[in-house]
Formats: structure tokens, sequence, C-alpha cells
């Protein structure tokens, strides 16, 4: 029995020693070749990229070899080598890059210079970069000739991000690039343990140049680098030149969409027409096809001009940047104009009649239309661009109600105010926001007056009619136009604003509610208080034309004294129903205690 028991001792001392040997043969394999998961969330112009393809590469060897100046001897007898020298000037092994810093045997470099010249380079000569970093190893020192790729996490076979834009990969610890499936370097990093996610925006890659936005509350920011506003309001942007990839210099120009009206720059710069004098109309709306047409049908042609057109620069601004010293910063202060107009002449060649035209660009066409500007950096040959955060508006509904009989109401005058800074404004007859200090006395005619049937849009003296939705297949003229008496939409407001309507007129055979009506507009990556109602009648909703569950939704707007939260009569049956279950549980259970 002894002796059992020293065998099995002994079985578990071996045991023991094998598993301790495996785990210092374990520890030591790793701390050569660590791996990390990486994990990637890319989007584009905030939106998530889903589907993309995007690829690591450790860089260890040409990060050291450019940073301390040790290339070998067989790394100048090189073609990669040869080819930098082809590229650029060289003399005695040693290359003069178009940013004006030199790379060879001796010549160190600090860690914003060498990932400088690495993006440099990957533009013009990615093979040589590849090759000089060991024929694109994947570990340091390793032999693999292919670069690791991202995938979604936990699933094989799927090498490209998720619909979050999400993806990760198991990377070796070190100076490692990400680039895109065409080798398009988007980000340097170094991977070390505990590193948190690297997120990348590939509208505004690594550039050297950031732009951010300076002068805006926290709570306008309604998606990854994006702001809903009220129109006309002053957004301030600051663009910073980062000096360590322009030390050279060169030309930069920013180029904003056609109602993002800039007000000043900070540097000294160019306004430069974006169009010629003349333009084809086809180029924009191919089916524009002659001034004949045009004259035609003028409305429907400005409109199908001015929707495209919008889209694009009007005017763009050229800065020359001198040789930098340090980091240089630009404000650019502008605002989101409702209107602008644009001045040309139109024409179809070879025809060579022409047309003087002025086409009016509304940016209240769209609603979910973005503003924002492209910065375009020439230096050394090379060329950079960037987006700027992007600028929208959003918007609320009201379908004015009687509650109490549920049913739409016709008449009634409305102030659209606010409360900005514990100060009470009112929207006036100038499109402007002016103070006031009691809502009791006012002189009416000074502000503007919302009434049912109209979308008003903050920015604008004057309302526009609510349009009929003709594309409704049981489409009436009357009952439609009836129901649309009964609605106001308004639109241009500011997310996370605290707006108020104050009754000053009430609908006939109603008294008047002279009582705030507060609400607050909002926008977000998923929804905006123009497609989601905080407070509605869902069956009065689907009496609206253009009413659309999560698109286009309408506020209870209450000429009655009490005014109910959302009636829901999905929500009324469940609530019935779970009555009913629980009376005839209760009834059950007498029963069963009676017999």
């Amino acid at each position: 029995m002894q002796k059992r028991k020293v065998k099995i001792l002994l079985s578990l001392v071996a045991m023991l020693s094998v598993i301790l040997f495996l785990s210092m043969g374990s520890v030591h394999a790793t701390s050569i070749n660590q791996k990390v998961l990486v994990k990637l969330e890319v989007s584009d112009n905030g939106e998530a990229v889903s589907g993309g393809r995007y690829r690591a590469l450790n860089i260890e060897q040409i990060y050291s070899k450019i940073s301390q100046g040790n290339f070998s001897e067989e790394d100048t007898s090189s073609s990669a080598w040869t080819e930098l020298k082809q590229t650029y000037s060289s003399q005695n092994n040693i290359i003069t890059l178009s940013n004006g810093l030199e790379i060879g045997p001796g010549v160190a470099h600090s860690p914003e210079d060498t990932a400088n010249i690495i993006r440099l380079l990957m533009n013009s000569t990615t093979s040589a970069v590849l090759s000089l970093n060991g024929s694109g190893n994947i570990a340091p020192g390793g032999a693999s000739a292919s670069a690791a790729k991202f995938g979604v996490e936990g699933v094989k076979g799927q090498p490209f991000t998720n619909s979050k834009g999400e993806a990760s990969a198991n990377l070796p610890s070190g100076y490692t690039m990400i680039t895109d499936s065409n080798n398009k370097l988007l980000r340097i990093i170094k991977v070390t343990e505990g590193m948190k996610p690297v997120k990348i925006d590939i509208a505004s890659p690594d550039s050297g140049i950031t732009i951010s936005v300076t002068n805006l509350p926290d709570s306008t920011l309604s998606a990854h680098n994006q702001y809903t506003i009220e129109y006309g309001r002053e957004v301030d942007y600051k663009i910073t030149l980062d000096q360590s990839y322009y030390a050279n210099g060169g030309t930069l120009r920013i180029s904003p969409k056609a109602n993002l009206v800039v007000d000043n720059i900070s540097f000294a710069s160019q306004k430069v027409d974006a169009f010629p004098p003349t333009i084809n109309p086809s180029v924009y709306d191919n089916s524009i096809t002659s001034i004949g047409q045009i004259k035609t049908n003028m409305e429907g042609s400005l409109k199908k001009l001015g929707d495209a057109i919008s889209t694009l620069p009007l005017y763009n601004y050229d800065l020359t940047i001198p040789p930098l010293a340090e980091n240089l910063s630009i404000i650019v202060k502008t605002h989101v104009e409702t209107k602008v107009d644009f001045n040309t002449t139109v024409t179809f060649p070879p025809n060579a009649e022409v047309l003087p035209l002025t086409i009016p660009l509304l940016s209240y066409n769209d609603p979910e239309a973005l503003f924002g500007f492209e910065v375009t950096m020439e230096s050394g040959g090379e060329s950079v661009r960037t987006e700027s955060p992007n600028l929208n508006v959003t918007g609320i509904n009201f379908v004015q109600l009687d509650t109490q009989k549920r049913k739409l109401v016709k008449g009634g005058k409305y102030l659209l105010g606010k409360v900005e800074k514990g100060k009470t404004l009112l929207y006036s007859n100038t499109a402007s926001w002016t103070s006031v200090d009691n809502l009791s006395a006012l002189d009416l005619t000074q502000y503007m007056q919302l009434k049912p049937g109209n979308i008003y849009v903050v920015g604008l003296n004057s309302p526009l009619p609510i349009p009929l939705n003709t594309t409704l297949f049981d489409f009436n003229v009357s009952r439609d136009s009836a129901v649309n008496d009964s609605l106001i939409k308004i639109s241009g407001l500011e997310s996370g604003t605290d707006y108020f309507l104050y009754p000053i007129g009430s609908p006939k055979g109603y008294d008047l509610q002279s009582k705030e009506i507060k609400f607050k507009a909002f926008r977000n990556e998923k929804s905006s208080s123009i497609g989601k109602a905080k407070k509605q009648d869902y069956k009065i909703n689907s009496l609206i034309p253009d009413f659309s569950t999560g698109s286009t939704e309408y506020n209870i707007l209450s000429v009655t004294p009490t005014s109910p939260s959302s009636i829901n009569p999905t929500l009324l049956i469940r609530l019935a129903i779970g009555f009913a279950i629980f009376i005839v549980f209760g009834i059950t259970v007498i029963i069963i205690r009676k017999f």
C-alpha cells in the first residue's frame, strides 16, 4: 500500500515537471515572438466601413534602419536602393528625399521624422520599402512574405470588417503599418500589450493634417466627426499642419461645399473660382440636354442643377505655406447658408448658343445633407488629402390635435423660441434670434408667426408650403391638403438646444393655451427628431400623407388642456390581453380552491 502511494507521488512529481518544462518553453517562445490582439475600427466620414479589407505589416527592420541609419552594405547595393537613387537625388549612398530629409548609413532620425520618411517612401517607392524591410516579413527577423490580414474576430474565413467596421488581427509587437488592399498606407502604429483599438477614418488618413471644430458645445456632436447645428451659426475650424511632415512648406487648398460659406481665414489666402465662366449642364445632370429644355421648364431645370452643384465647391482657397519650424494652426470661420446664388453661363457644345443663369443652391432641399470642406496639401511633389468634420441640421414635425376628441385641427399661431445661456430668444421676421424678457408683453409683428400648413426653416424669413405627396397610390388632393393644414414642420435646428413653441392664437372654437410647449431637436447615428417623435398618436400619424415610421414622424401639438403621451394601439391591445389573462388566472385559482 505504501509503495503504491510512493508511485503515485512520483508520477505526480513527474507530471508537474513536464508541465513546468512545457510552460517554460511556452514563455520562452512568447518572449521571442509575442503576438498581441489588435482591434481595428474603420469608418469613412464617420460611417462604419463594412467589408473593408486591411492588412498589417511589421516594419521594425526598415524603421530601425531609417531611425538609426544602420543600412548594411547589402542594403545599399540592392535593387531597392537603386530604385530609391533613381527616384531621388543621392550622393555617396546618402539619399535626399523630396521633403528635404536624408536617409543612408550613419544618418539617424527622430521617431517623427522616421514615420514621415516611411509615409513618403510608401507613396512613391512601395516595393523598395517592402524589400528593405525584409521581403515584407510579418515577424521581426522572420521569413514570412505576407502581411497579416484583419478579419472578423472569432470567425475564420472572413478577412474583412464587420457591419460595425470592426476587425482584428494577432500581430507581433513593434512598429507596424496598416494598409488597405492596394497597399495605401493608412496608419503607422506601435503594437504593444494592452493597446486600445486603432481607429481609422479613411476620409482622413495619416496625413500630418488634423482638422477640428473649436467653438461648438458637445451637445451638437451627433456622430463621429459630425455636428448638428442651426443654419447661420458660426463654426470655427482649426487646421493644424505637422511640422515633421511639412518642414519644406507647400501649397494648401481649402475646398468647401457650396453652402458652407467661408467668412474668414487666419492665414493669407487667395479665393479662386472652382467653376469655369461657362458650364455644360449635362455634366451635372445628363437629363438636361438643351437650352430650349431649360427655357421650357426653368424651375425644374434650376432645381436639378442646384441639387447637383450644391454638393460641389463654388470656390477654392489657396494658401502658400512657408517652410515650417513648428506646427502651424490656421483658423477658418464658416457658417452654413440656406441659399447661395451661383451666377454662370450655360451652353451645350458644339452648339454655340449660351444662356446666362442664376442657379439657387438651397441647403434645405435635402434634410440629410452634409456640409464640410476638403483640404489638399501639395508638398515636395507629393499630394495628400483630408476632410473636415461635417455639419448638418435637424428639425421636428408637429400635428395640431384635439387630444380629447382625437381629431385634426386647423388654424392656430405660434412663436418659435429657445433658451440659450439662460436667455429666452424668439425667432424674428428677419430670420434671426431676438432676446426677450417677458413672453406676455410682446410686439407680435416683430416675430415669425408659425401657422399650420407650412415648413419653417431657421435662416429663412418666410415659410414654405408643405408639398403634397403625389407618390401615394391613393393620393387625393382635397383630403391630403386638408391634413397638411394641421401640420407644422420646422427645419434648420440644432441638436441638444432647448426649444419651445409659444401659442399666440388659438384655432376657432378653442381657448388659447398660453403655455410654452418645450421640445429638444436631436440627431444621432440611428435617428433624429424628424424621424422619431417623442409624443405621438399612431392612429393620427397614419392619416398623414408623408408619415413614415422612423423617417418622418409627427409630435402631438395639443390645442386642448391635457395632452396624453404617445397613444400606441398595439400597446393598448397588449395591456387588454394581459389584463384578461390575469382575470382568467384569478378565477381559475378561486375555482380550484373551492373544489
